[in-house]
């Protein structure tokens, strides 16, 4: 399986940030990421723009990591990376909505 790039935030990657106020079970998040990992069929994670083709993709790498924000003013960061060798229509979208919802609903959550 392949590895993701490093999450830098410095605008050389696809990143599309979203602010949460809640605290989130990064550990949880990482467990159930591995679930994304491999061929799937993907037709509920794609809008019904997606649905006009075949739904099945491989994952090569999911990875949620914390990472330092770039000055002490701003909160931490979560990075969620994924590689594959395609995506429907906002699936990677529901993908990391997925993940949040795995971080929001098991005990153990740290500040992320």
């Amino acid at each position: 399986g392949g590895r993701a790039p490093e999450c830098s935030h410095d605008g050389s990657e696809d990143c599309q940030p979203w602010h949460l106020k809640e605290v989130l079970n990064v550990s949880a998040m990482q467990e159930s990421a591995g679930a994304f990992v491999g061929e799937h069929d993907f037709h509920t994670f794609t809008s019904q723009h997606g649905l006009q083709r075949n739904a099945t993709r491989r994952i090569l790498h999911v990875g949620v990591e914390k990472v330092a924000a770039a000055t002490n003013t701003l909160p931490e960061l979560l990075c969620v990376s994924i590689l594959g060798e395609s995506f429907l229509y906002r699936m990677v979208r529901y993908i990391v909505f997925a993940l949040v919802l795995a971080g929001r609903h098991r005990p153990g959550a740290t500040a992320a």
